[in-house]
């Protein structure tokens, strides 16, 4: 038996030292974390290479890491880049199946440590780089700590932080006089021995190991990786300076006997740059795209190229604020971005790149040469996104619906990449509010729900910080984990986290990975119901009470609501928030219906005594009786339609209040209203009490955004809004499906079905929903004196169709309902 051990063993080596045999008993990996000497402090780039030599043709397979990132290259070539973001006790490796010939190799992995400047959502132990043979027998060849790695920090970088764009990492300055040219292949001066550091630490060791990486397998597939194809060149202008930051688009400028030419190197055809010439050229991708950059130059020593990105251009408005307009419209405007510098050394077939992905629209080039004229060979973009694909399909008689399912789709992608994200522009963030609906989105248009899976795993090893509650965003550096400087808790969103829990039972199921959350759920859940104050209503945690970006924070002229902030008031800081207490009965209920699946009665009945005494309180005290509304405070001087839409989703009011807080839902017009994201749960309140239509009729602030050329939903329906691209708002398309169509889960892990078509003024709607079993095929007529219906289920599926007051049997195969009206 070796003294190196597989992930699946548990025996003690009989060879090797006693340090050895230790190591190998607590779960260490045969392998060690290793570092580059002399970088001095971050931020830094580095490369790390093996040059080894193989006497016949071997397929080895390795596990690779590094802190904070990586790009593997074999022999020269690129073979992929991790690591997936985690944090400390989730630290994720790849595995590489790498297809090896006899003789000389050399792998390189190129690795950077930002530190301070660092994306947001990077979480940082230490830096270094890992790489560790599946196959004993290679492991003292390869293996990292054993082998005869070298390293050298790789020249000629500088970087740029951006305020507005700080949360996803620095722009990057290439100089490429000084840059470490080849190093991809190996080569190059400057390598030395690496530093050893900690061997890696198994998920399931019994080491408390601080200031350790706790490693475990990537836990999602590969991102996309295919070339942007369909951009086109709109813009060419000679500058008369280098300075364009301010400059308007005017288009009696642009030079189009020159843009023929920019748009054939688009195609593949190399473009020439003579000497002393300075041009800024502007490309529309025609869609919304996360992708890598690469830009190929030759010669042109001196040069300088600056590439930057945006979602739109912008309107200046003196003394006034900035705005986009028509986001086709490049006219008039400016372009308002955050670039990356590259400085040319008049080399051949240099590749510049950046170390993480850009994204947006438009994409603008400045090209200064000075007294050689500059070749570029060719530009590229790389799409990354997680590899969510529309498996689902849905048709209807109002065009209209159809028109926007590319960009919620397109808003979902974008908004999904090794996390969630709220939006990859500007924050590239996992809030919980925000994914919550996405991964809702998901799981009408996709099967594959690892993404989902991810995001709860990572949310619920987030919960040791000083509330015990999950933060509202993670992961995110110095938050959440141990020995962090700060933590942000909006309240709300923890709650949000149970019902993702809730969510993902439902759709997907998994009694044991669900089994394994619930000690974190009823520990937090329970934390914040036992603080309750004299009323018997619990207290608005400490925290940022988020719910909503509400009219009165959208620039514009607010004057029903001038007490709100984010959907609580002022006073529901020092008061009850009855908005606050209703979230607590529906995540409640959720909880209760969980424990019933789990089979743990006892915890049922406590989750439901707690929400049938705390709906008696909240009665008490929140009920305005001359209203027929739920105030959000105990004063009850504010309502809005966010508190009547968590009551009636509560299942817990009785007909009489029902009615009436539905009635005030639809047409008090003095409610504080929602915005893009919560409208959402409006419109599950208008499914929950059969008035779906409602949904349809509500959905042209959607309809409007595809002539004003948006490519995806925003972060808020406003003149003013920051974000071109916000995941949150693609809802519309899960209620297609759930809501229109009528298609939910029944049971946990989709079991059963149960189908509820609101169907409105269409005179049609049908679709296909997929699912593990197979897909759900619905058709719906909606005509003068008939309704008709046809479902199809795939084999083993079964269920339940409701058309107003009739309830009737669905079976596997075909299931066809008509009924007159």
């Amino acid at each position: 038996m070796s003294k190196y051990i597989k992930d699946n063993e548990n025996e003690l080596p009989i060879e090797g030292t006693i340090e050895e045999q230790l190591a190998t008993s607590l779960g260490f990996w045969p392998c060690k974390w290793v570092s580059c000497a002399d970088v001095g402090k971050k931020p830094f780039v580095t490369a790390y290479r093996l040059i080894f030599n193989l006497d016949k043709p071997e397929i080895i397979s390795v596990r690779v890491s590094a802190d904070e990132r990586y790009k593997l290259y074999l022999d020269g070539i690129f073979i992929g880049l991790g690591s997936q973001r985690g944090d400390r006790s989730n630290w994720f490796y790849e595995t590489y199946d790498l297809k090896l010939d006899a003789g000389r190799h050399v792998i390189v992995a190129q690795t950077w440590s930002f530190g301070e400047i660092a994306p947001s959502a990077q979480i940082m132990v230490y830096s270094g780089f890992i790489l560790c043979p599946e196959q004993e027998v290679f492991i003292e060849l390869l293996g990292t700590g054993l082998a005869k790695w070298e390293a050298k920090k790789i020249d000629g970088y500088g970087f740029e932080v951006y305020e507005e764009v700080k949360n996803t990492g620095p722009r990057l300055i290439i100089d490429g006089k000084s840059y470490s040219w080849g190093f991809e292949s190996g080569r190059g001066k400057g390598w030395k021995p690496v530093i050893n550091k900690n061997n890696g630490l198994k998920r399931d060791s019994s080491a408390v190991i601080y200031n350790n990486h706790i490693m475990r397998s990537r836990i999602i597939p590969s991102t996309v990786g295919s070339k942007v194809e369909g951009g086109i060149v709109r813009y060419v202008e000679q500058l008369s300076n280098i300075s364009n930051q301010n400059t308007v688009v005017n288009l009696s400028n642009n030079l189009t006997n020159e843009v023929y030419l920019w748009n054939d190197l688009l195609q593949g055809k190399p473009l020439i740059i003579p000497p002393n010439t300075i041009r800024r050229v502007i490309i529309d991708l025609n869609d919304y795209y996360c992708a890598y950059p690469e830009i190929v130059l030759s010669k042109g020593q001196e040069s300088f190229l600056s590439m930057q990105w945006a979602e739109s251009l912008y309107y200046k408005v003196k003394d006034g604020k900035d705005f986009k307009g028509n986001r086709n419209v490049i006219e008039g405007k400016y372009f308002i971005g955050y670039p990356d510098k590259f400085f040319t050394d008049g080399g051949i077939k240099r590749h510049y790149n950046t170390l993480w992905w850009r994204c947006g629209r438009y994409i603008e080039i400045v090209i200064e040469t000075k007294q050689q004229e500059l070749i570029i060979e060719a530009i590229n973009f790389v799409e990354t996104r997680y590899p969510l694909f529309m498996e689902s399909s849905f048709d209807s008689s109002d065009n209209n619906l159809q028109s926007i399912i590319p960009l919620l789709i397109r808003s979902i992608q974008i908004c999904a990449n090794e996390t969630y994200m709220d939006t990859p522009y500007y924050e590239q963030l996992q809030w919980v509010g925000d994914i919550r609906i996405e991964a809702l989105v998901s799981y009408v248009i996709s099967k594959d729900t690892r993404l989902q899976k991810s995001a709860l795993e990572i949310l619920t090893s987030s919960v040791l910080n000083y509330q015990q509650l999950v933060p509202s965003i993670y992961p995110k550096y110095n938050s959440g984990i141990p020995s962090v400087k700060y933590s942000l808790i909006i309240p709300s969103y923890s709650l949000w986290w149970v019902q993702m829990v809730y969510d993902y039972a439902l759709w997907k199921g998994e009694t044991d990975f669900i089994l394994s959350i619930m000690p974190s759920v009823r520990m937090m859940v329970d934390l914040l119901y036992q603080d309750q104050n004299e009323l018997g209503l619990v207290n608005t945690p400490r925290g940022w009470n988020f719910y909503d970006w509400t009219s009165c924070h959208m620039n514009e002229p607010c004057n029903k609501c001038s007490e709100t902030i984010m959907g609580l008031t002022e006073a529901a800081y020092t008061q009850s928030s009855g908005l606050f207490n209703w979230q607590m009965v529906l995540i409640l209920n959720e909880i209760a219906y969980i424990e019933r699946y789990l089979k743990q009665y006892e915890l049922e009945e406590w989750a439901n005594n707690r929400a049938e005494q705390l709906c008696n309180n909240i009665d008490k005290v929140f009920w305005d009786e001359e209203k027929g509304l739920y105030a959000d405070t105990t004063d009850k001087k504010c309502f809005s339609q966010h508190t009547q839409s968590l009551a009636i989703l509560s299942e817990r009011l009785n007909k009489c209040k029902e009615e009436r807080v539905v009635d005030g839902l639809i047409n008090n017009e003095t409610l504080v209203k929602p915005s893009i994201y919560f409208i959402h749960y409006i419109f599950e309140a208008y499914y929950a009490v059969n008035l779906g239509a409602l949904i349809l009729e509500n959905l042209q602030p959607w309809f409007d955004l595809v002539p004003q050329g948006f490519k995806a939903t925003p972060e808020l329906f406003s003149k003013y809004t920051r974000s071109d691209s916000h995941g949150w708002g693609a809802h519309p398309l899960y209620h297609y499906f759930c809501s229109v169509l009528g298609i939910r889960p029944n049971s946990f892990g989709f079991e059963t079905v149960i189908i509820k078509p609101q169907l409105g003024t269409l005179k049609y709607a049908r679709g296909t929903l997929t699912h593990t079993k197979g897909d759900i095929i619905t058709e719906y007529y909606n005509e003068v004196d008939v309704f008709k219906a046809i479902i199809t289920l795939p084999q083993g599926l079964c269920g339940t169709f409701i058309y107003k007051d009739k309830k009737l049997l669905l079976c596997s195969g075909v299931n066809k309902f008509i009924f007159r009206t």
